[in-house]
């Protein structure tokens, strides 16, 4: 399942590189999502004074004992939107002929 997570704060991680916190909404629970420097799946890193508050698509969500954490991290795209409501709604887009988006998390 996907999520769309709010871009919170970075970190450096006690083991090198960097770490971002985003906060997503589950089940009308707002959630602290912990996304590892090789979970990001974009070119360039998230920048806190620059891209703060920025909207991040958060895949393969796991649960551990100390919260949760993002296998697939990048930015949002407009086209996740189309994801994100068939997903909730189980909306019949596909039966009328539309198509969705690749999810495109490649890395660039």
């Amino acid at each position: 399942m996907i999520y769309k997570g709010t871009f919170r704060w970075l970190s450096d991680s006690i083991h090198g590189g960097w770490y971002l916190i985003c906060t997503a909404e589950i089940n009308c629970v707002e959630i602290i999502v912990t996304v590892g420097q090789d979970a990001w799946h974009e070119k360039d890193p998230p920048v806190w004074e620059k891209d703060r508050s920025t909207k991040i698509f958060l895949d393969d969500l796991r649960q551990k004992e100390a919260g949760w954490r993002a296998k697939i991290a990048r930015w949002w795209r407009p086209e996740d939107e189309a994801l994100l409501e068939v997903q909730t709604t189980g909306s019949d887009a596909l039966d009328r002929g539309n198509t969705l988006p690749s999810v495109g998390v490649e890395r660039t």
